[in-house]
C-alpha cells in the first residue's frame, strides 16, 4: 500500500505561475452562510462576527489537523493582548488575541524535510482596519474551501485497496473512499468541478498560506478603525520619519513577526471604502513614481479584476497604484511588505512608547524577508455591505452569474 499526500489525484504540473493564479481564488470569494432555497448545498453569504470567525478557525483546525495548524502571536511570539475584559469576551481572557492559520500538507512536507523549508509562501490578510468588514470573511471561506478541497482529494488516505477488504483495515478504507465521493459531490452540487478541485488541492500541497482573518481583532471586535486610537496600516517602519510611531499596535508587531519567520511571494490585504485593486506604490516619497515591478503589477491587477467581474449595480474593480487610486500614506503595511528589504533608506528601527517594549531589532531585515508582491484590494464602497454579497455556487466560473457574484463572491 502507498501512502500518499492530500493531492494524490491532482495534476502535475508545474508551479511557476501557482501562487499568482492561487490569488485568482481570493478573487472569486468573499463571506457565507443561509441555504438557497434551490439547492442546499448553496449559501448566501453573510459578514462573520469575531467569534464566528474564532470558531471557524478552531474548527478547521480540529478538522483538518494534518493540512492546518492554529495558533495566535501571544503564544508563539510572546505579544500581549489588544483591549481590556470587555473586548472579545469569547476569548475568557484580558483583550483579545490575534489568531493565524497556517495551510500546510503535513504528509508530503514533514517538518523540517528539505521540501518543508522550499515551500512558497502566501500570506493573506483579512482586515488591518476594524470597520472594513469583507475581508476577514472572505479569507477564513477561502481557507475552508482550499482544505475541503485538499482533503477530498487525499480520500481515502491510502491510495490502493486492501487485497481483503472484509478486514478492520479494509472497512475502514472503504468507509474513507465513501466520505471521499460525497466530499467531491457536495463539492460538484455547488460548481466545483474536478479539474477545479484538483487546483484547489494542488494549490494547498504545493506551498505554505498564512490566513489572519483579523490582524486588528481588538478593531474588529468594536467594528473601529483603529486598535486603541492606533491606525495599524501606519505603523509599519517604511517611509516613517519617527521612530517612536511605528510598531505601537499590536497588530503591526504580529504581522511583524510572522513575516519576520517566512519569506512571502504573494500577499493579499482586504480593505474597504472604494472598490480597486491596487498596488505599489503607496509611499509619499514614492507618489508618481512607478515600482521596479510595474508591468507585472499592471498586468496581475487586471486580471485579478477580470476575473472577479461586476454583478448588479457594481462594476468590475478599476486597478492602479496606492497613490493614484487610494492614497498615500506613511508607515503603510503593503509597501514595508513589498521593499523593506531592498530599499533600507526608507526603513527605520521602531521604538514605540506604547504597549511596553518591542525590540527595535526587529525592525531590521535581512535581503530577503520583505520581497512580497503585496496588494491591497479594496473591496466595497460601503465598508460594511448588507446586500449584493454573493453566493457560493460556481465560485470559481470565470464569467459568475450576476445572481451569485457580490462583494464577498468575487474576492
Amino acid at each position: 500500500m502507498v501512502k500518499h499526500s492530500y493531492l494524490h489525484q491532482a495534476l502535475n504540473v508545474h508551479d511557476v505561475y501557482n501562487n499568482i493564479a492561487f490569488i485568482f481564488l481570493l478573487l472569486t470569494l468573499m463571506s457565507e452562510y443561509v441555504v438557497n432555497s434551490q439547492d442546499p448545498d448553496v449559501r448566501m453569504f453573510k459578514l462573520l462576527t469575531s467569534q464566528e470567525i474564532t470558531n471557524e478557525l478552531k474548527n478547521l483546525s480540529k478538522e483538518y489537523p494534518r493540512l492546518c495548524s492554529l495558533t495566535t502571536s501571544q503564544k508563539a511570539f510572546g505579544l500581549t493582548t489588544a483591549g481590556g475584559l470587555d473586548d472579545c469576551i469569547f476569548d475568557k481572557n484580558e483583550g483579545c488575541n490575534n489568531y493565524f492559520l497556517t495551510i500546510e500538507d503535513k504528509i508530503a512536507h514533514p517538518f523540517d524535510s528539505e521540501s518543508y523549508q522550499s515551500l512558497p509562501e502566501v500570506f493573506l490578510s483579512g482586515a488591518v482596519h476594524g470597520n472594513e468588514r469583507v475581508g476577514p470573511t472572505t479569507v477564513v471561506e477561502t481557507a475552508k474551501l482550499l482544505l475541503e478541497a485538499a482533503w477530498c482529494e487525499g480520500m481515502p488516505s491510502v491510495l490502493q485497496a486492501p487485497a481483503d477488504v472484509n478486514t478492520e483495515e479494509g472497512a475502514e478504507w472503504l468507509l474513507q473512499a465513501e466520505k471521499g465521493q460525497d466530499c467531491r459531490n457536495d463539492l460538484k452540487r455547488r460548481g466545483i468541478k474536478d479539474h477545479q478541485r484538483q487546483w484547489l488541492a494542488r494549490l494547498v500541497t504545493t506551498r505554505r498560506i498564512v490566513v489572519i482573518p483579523t490582524a486588528n481583532a481588538l478593531g474588529y471586535d468594536r467594528s473601529k478603525r483603529e486598535e486603541d486610537n492606533i491606525d495599524p496600516n501606519r505603523d509599519f517602519p517604511f517611509d516613517i520619519l519617527d521612530p517612536t510611531q511605528c510598531m505601537k499596535s499590536i497588530a503591526g508587531r504580529t504581522i511583524n513577526e510572522i513575516f519576520r519567520q517566512h519569506m512571502f511571494q504573494i500577499a493579499l490585504t482586504f480593505h474597504g471604502g472604494t472598490e480597486v485593486v491596487s498596488y505599489e506604490w503607496g509611499a509619499p516619497t514614492y507618489n508618481h513614481v512607478d515600482s521596479p515591478d510595474d508591468k507585472a503589477q499592471v498586468e496581475i491587477g487586471d486580471g485579478y479584476s477580470r476575473f472577479a467581474g461586476g454583478f448588479e449595480g457594481t462594476k468590475a474593480y478599476i486597478s492602479g497604484t496606492m497613490n493614484d487610486l487610494v492614497y498615500a500614506v506613511r508607515g503603510g503595511m503593503e509597501d514595508w511588505a513589498y521593499a523593506g528589504s531592498w530599499d533600507p533608506d526608507r526603513v527605520i528601527r521602531c521604538t514605540p512608547k506604547i504597549n511596553g517594549s518591542y525590540d527595535p531589532m526587529k525592525t531590521v531585515y535581512n535581503e530577503s524577508t520583505l520581497r512580497a508582491f503585496n496588494m491591497l484590494i479594496e473591496t466595497s464602497n460601503n465598508k460594511i455591505p448588507n446586500a449584493h454579497l454573493g453566493s457560493t455556487e460556481s465560485l470559481l466560473d470565470y464569467k459568475a452569474s450576476m445572481k451569485s457574484n457580490g462583494h464577498v463572491a468575487r474576492n
